[in-house]
């Protein structure tokens, strides 16, 4: 049975364990009003109920509100599919025909401060998953970083094609 964490990391590599959101809404936290912070999310598989292995993790940005509360909105969900909506299923031809050929945006990846902060909370908390954890973070990191130059490549070869058209 998989099993989920939720973790706001701040500016100051504290770090708060939160529970599961409920209604795409996020329990309030006061003391981390108006801040931006790392969200991470750690997937991992239970043996008789308890943490064994780190199946995945996914880190993302966001800027609470004023009173601590973090709320996952329409608009939110449009801008973590904007990579997707834009090259999913694209090749370099279909994307130059396009007006305007969107930028990609980078994908998020934790500092290695980051990092480390999250490997000391996890060594204390959760010391079955350090075992998987730092692979799998690597592994994350590597493939957004492929992720990301797979979109640069498509633009690049998308506004070549584009040029040599309006060459034409």
């Amino acid at each position: 049975m998989p099993g989920v964490i939720h973790l706001f990391l701040t500016k100051n590599n504290h770090i708060y364990k939160i529970p599961s959101p409920k209604n795409y809404r996020y329990k309030a936290i006061a003391e981390l009003s108006n801040q931006e912070i790392l969200y991470v999310l750690i997937y991992y598989s239970t043996i008789n109920r308890k943490p064994s292995e780190v199946l995945e993790v996914s880190f993302d940005r966001i800027q609470l509100a004023l009173e601590g509360q973090y709320e996952y909105t329409n608009n939110e969900m449009d801008m973590h599919l904007y990579n997707f909506n834009n090259y999913a299923y694209m090749d370099a031809k279909r994307l130059a025909e396009k007006e305007i050929i969107p930028l990609p945006k980078a994908l998020i990846t934790p500092k290695d401060i980051e990092k480390q902060a999250l490997y000391q909370y996890i060594k204390e908390k959760y010391p079955v998953l350090m075992k998987s954890l730092p692979l799998m973070i690597e592994k994350h990191i590597k493939k957004c970083s492929c992720i990301d130059q797979e979109h640069r490549k498509l633009v690049r070869d998308a506004l070549a094609i584009k040029n040599r058209v309006k060459n034409i």
